[in-house]
């Protein structure tokens, strides 16, 4: 089996086909398989990370997997050495008795690659919707990656609004609205005090104080410096209660815009009250009225969110087991 590392944008040109399970948005019905692969190539094309990889198998000159690894430049500021995300796992069918083989071998470069690029931490997460996502997780704990948790992503398609359950929560004292610049310091506090179910929480390797700071400074980076499109606040009495940032992201190949969420927390005097429903609501009006597919997510243990996008009539789209690997 030989390997071969490329650019992301020199992949773009290489590459002629991806199973659809492996591609971003396959469980959308609505878009083909080669619109899918046209916007993911497009999007290995627009690359200008300098850092980014692509690892590709091939066996008799015939490709049988790849991974592509991303520099992740906003986590390794935070916590001070160098953090990459594992973007995807993709494992051709084209020579089914070598899945084991085929996936090993791209773990074994990928750890090379860490070793060479002194790569302190890497995370990566795989779609629950793929059949193979058991056999990839199970090597990968093997080769001393950890699991995590799971998440859970709910979605909202546009035509699908009319029919949810909303503006069933309200409180004669509690309002929600956009945020302003000086409610940045009280988000920021939110954030530093929440998140504790989060992937970099959870994660034993990482410095929590750190990951309180990623938190704060993302909070800060949203309505400073215009990260998110939309901050909603939930106040009484001109104090912050909790928050809740997204943002648009448009897809010119697939003709569609989606709704990204970022993030959303109450403050710990605010638990119970209702203040995450109002919220909610609110940034799934936004989403309506700005994309054409949303997605919300939170972790499986998180029941009382999944009661409210229960109630909301949300639909799961997709669980993604999250692992990492800390090299010491």
């Amino acid at each position: 089996m030989i390997i071969e590392r490329y650019k992301p944008f020199e992949f773009s040109t290489i590459i002629k086909s991806v199973p659809r399970e492996f591609l971003i948005h396959s469980e959308y019905r609505l878009f083909s398989t080669e619109l899918l692969l046209s916007s993911y190539k497009q999007s290995l094309s627009e690359s200008t990370e300098n850092k980014d990889i692509i690892i590709a198998a091939y066996e008799k000159e015939e490709l049988c997997g790849y991974t592509q690894i991303n520099y992740s430049s906003f986590d390794s500021t935070i916590f001070g050495f160098e953090m990459y995300t594992i973007q995807c796992f993709v494992v051709y069918d084209n020579i089914k008795n070598n899945y084991d083989k085929i996936i090993q071998k791209l773990i074994d470069n990928v750890l090379d690659f860490a070793k060479e690029r002194k790569i302190r931490h890497l995370s990566l997460s795989l779609n629950s919707n793929n059949a193979l996502s058991p056999k990839i997780l199970t090597r990968l704990i093997q080769n001393k990656f950890y699991f995590i948790n799971t998440l859970f992503t709910f979605s909202l398609v546009k035509d699908q609004f009319s029919e949810l359950d909303l503006n069933k929560y309200g409180s004669d004292d509690i309002t929600v609205s956009k945020s302003r610049i000086e409610d940045t310091e009280q988000i920021m506090k939110i954030a530093q005090e929440s998140f504790k179910l989060s992937r970099f929480h959870l994660d034993e390797n990482l410095d929590n104080n750190k990951c309180d700071l990623l938190y704060l400074t993302s909070a800060k980076n949203s309505i400073q410096e215009g990260f998110a499109d939309v901050v909603y606040v939930a106040k009484q009495n001109d104090k912050v209660l909790g928050y809740y940032s997204a943002k648009k992201r448009e897809n010119k190949i697939l003709n569609c815009d989606f709704g990204i969420p970022i993030a959303a927390a109450v403050s710990k005097s605010a638990r119970k009250m209702g203040v995450f429903s109002m919220l909610n609501d609110f940034i799934l009006k936004w989403y309506s009225s700005k994309a054409d597919i949303s997605e919300v997510g939170t972790y499986i243990n998180n029941i009382p969110v999944h009661k409210t996008w229960t109630k909301n009539r949300l639909n799961i789209v997709r669980g993604s087991y999250q692992l990492a690997k800390y090299n010491s």
